[in-house]
């Protein structure tokens, strides 16, 4: 069964719906700082605001002596 491990790092990006490769990231940081960037941010009505946390997976495959391998830290949305 594969678990779940956060690194602790989030981000808060924005994008534009249906325009490509218009993803910009606005902050990387710890959780207490993308919280008050957050609750801070001014908003532009063409853009999509959220948040992403960075996480990796254990257990989901094993090496050959069955240790398990853990994933590629990635980010995902919240």
């Amino acid at each position: 069964m594969a678990i779940k491990h956060s690194t602790g790092r989030f981000q808060v990006c924005r994008n534009k719906t249906g325009i490509a490769k218009s993803t910009e990231i606005l902050l990387t940081g710890d959780k207490k700082e993308i919280d008050k960037f957050w609750n801070e941010l001014i908003r532009e009505k063409d853009f999509t605001y959220y948040m992403t946390e960075e996480v990796f997976y254990s257990g989901t495959q094993k090496d050959a002596f069955g240790m398990p391998i853990d994933s590629t830290p990635e980010f995902q949305r919240l």
